[in-house]
């Protein structure tokens, strides 16, 4: 049997997502609701600008150290902005199995 990169991906997506939740499981009852009151209220300020999702893909993950970075892209219509095709380079961070910074490289175009 080969190993795909897609497997391999796969492979490590999964080793970081169970250290993140080693890692909450560890964590005091006010640092969960911490980290989960600043996820929640992220997608919040998001989901705000956004009038209507059409669609959205995402590549595999592609790890250098203690880097990852995807390539996201998503058919939206933003509030006061109109419908657009927005794809994005996203690159993250990692540290104890947390995502510790991220960084979003895009240039957002009309449809």
């Amino acid at each position: 049997m080969s190993v795909s990169a897609k497997h391999l991906a796969t492979f490590i997506m999964g080793a970081l997502a169970g250290v993140a939740l080693t890692k909450y499981h560890n964590m005091s009852e006010e640092e969960k609701e911490k980290f989960v009151a600043g996820l929640k209220e992220k997608a919040k300020k998001f989901n705000e600008m956004v009038e209507e999702m059409h669609g959205g893909w995402t590549s595999q993950p592609v790890v250098g150290g203690d880097y990852f970075s995807v390539a996201m892209g998503m058919d939206v219509t933003m509030k006061g902005m109109g419908r657009m095709n927005m794809d994005e380079v996203c690159v993250y961070r990692v540290q104890d199995g947390m995502i510790v910074s991220e960084q979003f490289f895009f240039t957002p175009g009309k449809m």
